[in-house]
């Protein structure tokens, strides 16, 4: 089996891993952005350090037994690390405890290193195994070609995963058939790797008693169900009575006595009972209206919030959830409301379908999480109010929820809400904070009444939760007044390229803790720049091409979420562009062998080239973005398609040019260096480097802090002065 076919099977085994690993972090931890940074960083800078691994590489490339061996342990590895994720809080005794952006970097980066470590070394180990082939001449062109066959494994990966895996399979249940196959395919060693790497008669009976093990060990997971015990231990001492997977996640109930907790991705999101949030999010929108007929619920409906919002006897209710995993859950749950003739379930983005919609709504009920993430907080800018406005009737109520109070608002909290106070009030002629369990907003083009027991009273709806004596405690005229004036600061608003409230959200999580964490990757940021300028202008254009790559990927993850919706299969498409991009330009570079006779100037005019296009890319990015008219027809299906093809055409592009880079950059040492062959460790860990200080920056300070434009105008700004620097020195 060539060299080209086993990267192409590494690329295709680190897509997986990736998607696997970060779904079950983010799930254990937090599903913010500093814990998606976390995980994305954690992964690049691991991988660096493994591919700088060039002695032990160089060792394993002479031996293709070896290779193949250590392909087969990949998703063993991951079994592993997905069990000791999922077991982690249990064993630490962390029970649902909040934990630190400390601890999270700790538990990310001891999961991640014996994976990574290992994948970078296979990576860096491929390309010496490409540099014994026949390349016209140029041993460098096998680092491009390398990066481009590993790329390309990973588009297969991800489509595998996206289209296949996520569906019919669960993550430990995956690995344990990829390891399988992998066995199978390499049952019978097919001969050398390489003129150098024949395997001997006496190692021969060692492979196949490697192979039983391991394939043994892989079917083992496979009948004794290790997925099932390691989901009932992420649920005790509750037992597991449903569970359902889907591309966003995992939802599994677990029940003990007459308490029922819904855990979404790891985390507890709804307990049922919970009469006092139903009563308290439904009733102090519904009772503003004496007859709302029709009413919309956003996210949440797992709960008792549709029984609630029936004692009001509408006409129709629309219940709308992203994950087709929740619906199966409310089918689980309340199989009665599944088929009940007033009650509508609809699986779509929230966003979208409020845009998509023409119905119009007496009451609109956000039961959505706090935006403690940049997707959360598309449900809280001043874009979406616009559009539910749009679908409300003249005297329609809109409330989402927000924070706690308890007679005390912290600096942040109180940040946060008044600047959701501010958003609603530019859209709202009315907005009432009304406090509970949680602040909750109320908003209308109509008055609205704080006088909830009147209101109750006067519609005859009976509660449990909301009495008499609980509603004059806690909304006496002294408290609603002064929520209003505390909260009336002039503050930045939350918009979609300005997420103000993400940035308040993780400034919060990180103060209780009291760790500057965002200060401490600024720092690190800072470290890894100033240590590539010391290498020289090569090595900080490779990490300016990891960085770019990285940050331009995310930002345009981000706008495909605010235009058309946080569509899985969009943002699948997406990444795949990106990937498949990366080995065409890969390809491409390392098919540049003309360049040979003009030496290193025109090969390093061309990265200058590639830096620009990367400037430009940021630049009709800024562009896009600040065009709010093509918004709306995206929502179209022709809009749809046409705003995936051009995201899909940024990505591509961005991809391509990072290949390209890495391809150019490989010839450039051949010509400039003492080495008789280029090394390749050296390129691709300044690539990981550079990728792993863009996936810490852009979600974690860059977009919360500054905004999607800025982060977009800056970063095109430095590539283009980089691209400038370089072509016009006479050195690399």
């Amino acid at each position: 089996m060539g060299p080209v076919l086993l990267l192409i099977i590494l690329g295709a085994i680190s897509s997986v891993t990736q998607l696997i690993l970060g779904r079950e972090l983010t799930s254990t931890l937090a599903g913010n952005e500093i814990v998606l940074g976390i995980v994305l960083g954690g992964w690049m800078i691991i991988t660096a350090l493994g591919t700088a691994l060039k002695n032990l590489a160089l060792a394993i490339s002479k031996s293709s037994q070896t290779y193949t061996a250590l392909l087969c342990l990949l998703p063993l590895i991951t079994i592993i690390q997905v069990i000791f994720i999922r077991l982690a809080r249990v064993i630490l005794g962390l029970g649902g405890l909040e934990v630190s952006p400390c601890f999270c970097t700790l538990l990310t980066l001891t999961v991640l290193a014996p994976f990574c470590i290992l994948n970078g070394l296979l990576l860096t180990a491929g390309a010496f195994l490409l540099q014994t082939k026949d390349l016209q001449g140029l041993p460098s062109l096998s680092v491009g070609r390398a990066y481009g066959a590993d790329s390309l494994g990973w588009v297969m990966g991800g489509i595998l995963f996206a289209f296949c895996l996520v569906w019919l399979l669960d993550h430990i249940t995956a690995l344990a058939c990829i390891g399988t196959c992998l066995i199978t395919l390499f049952l019978i060693p097919k001969g050398s790797l390489t003129s150098q790497s024949n395997p001997s008669s006496n190692t021969k009976p060692r492979w196949v008693l490697f192979q039983i093990a391991v394939g043994g060990v892989y079917l083992s997971v496979l009948l004794f169900n290790i997925e099932e015990a390691s989901t009932q231990a992420m649920v005790a001492p509750q037992t597991k009575i449903f569970k359902a997977n889907s591309p966003y996640g995992r939802v599994v109930i677990g029940a003990s006595g007459s308490q029922t907790n819904i855990w979404q991705n790891g985390i507890v999101v709804y307990s049922i009972p919970d009469v006092a949030h139903s009563e308290e999010l439904t009733h102090y929108a519904m009772c503003q209206r004496t007859s709302p007929k029709r009413v919309l619920l956003l996210s949440g409906s797992i709960g008792s919030l549709i029984q609630e919002v029936l004692k009001y006897n509408p006409e129709h209710i629309d219940c709308v959830e992203l994950d087709p995993g929740l619906l199966k859950a409310i089918q689980r749950l309340h199989p009665r409301l599944i088929n009940h003739p007033l009650v509508a379930f609809v699986c779509d983005d929230p966003r979208r379908f409020v845009k998509r919609t023409t119905n119009q709504y007496d009451v609109v009920i956000l039961n959505t999480p706090d935006p403690a993430s940049l997707q959360l907080n598309r449900m809280y800018t001043l874009e979406f109010f616009n559009d539910v406005r749009a679908r409300l009737t003249e005297n329609g109520v809109c409330i989402t929820q927000l924070g706690s109070y308890q007679n005390y608002l912290s600096k942040d909290t109180l940040m946060m809400v008044s600047s959701l106070a501010a958003t609603l009030k530019t859209v709202f002629s009315h907005v009432t904070i009304l406090p509970g369990l949680k602040l909750y907003f109320i908003s209308s083009q109509a008055p609205l009444d704080t006088n909830i027991v009147t209101l109750l009273r006067e519609r005859g709806i009976t509660v449990n939760w909301l009495r008499k004596e609980y509603l004059e405690a806690i909304l006496t005229p002294s408290r609603l007044g002064e929520i209003q004036t505390t909260t009336a600061l002039s503050v930045v608003k939350n918009t979609d390229y300005r997420p103000y409230l993400v940035n308040l959200k993780l400034k919060h999580w990180t103060s209780q803790f009291r760790s500057p964490f965002p200060t401490v990757v600024l720092l690190a940021a800072l470290a890894a720049v100033g240590y590539t300028l010391i290498k020289g202008r090569l090595s900080t254009a490779l990490f300016f091409s990891g960085f770019s790559a990285a940050v331009i990927e995310i930002i345009v993850l981000i706008l495909a979420q605010i235009i058309t919706g946080a569509l899985y299969y969009q943002l699948t498409a997406l990444i795949t562009a990106f990937m498949a991009g990366v080995a065409l330009g890969s390809w491409l570079g390392a098919g540049f062998s003309t360049l040979t006779s003009q030496g290193n100037s025109v090969t390093t005019l061309c990265i200058s080239n590639a830096k620009r296009y990367f400037a430009i890319t940021f630049v009709c990015v800024s562009v896009l973005m600040i065009m709010p008219s093509a918004v709306k027809p995206c929502y179209t299906y022709l809009g749809f398609v046409g705003t995936t093809l051009v995201l899909g055409l940024f990505s591509l592009f961005a991809g391509a040019c990072l290949g390209w880079q890495i391809a150019l950059a490989s010839l450039i040492q051949q010509f400039t260096s003492n080495e008789s062959k280029p090394m390749p460790h050296k390129i691709f860990s300044l690539d990981f480097l550079g990728g792993c200080v863009g996936m810490l920056l852009a979600p974690i300070i860059l977009v919360p802090t500054y905004g999607i434009i800025t982060t977009c105008c800056v970063c095109g700004g430095a590539n283009l002065l980089m691209g400038l620097s370089i072509a016009l020195s006479k050195r690399p």
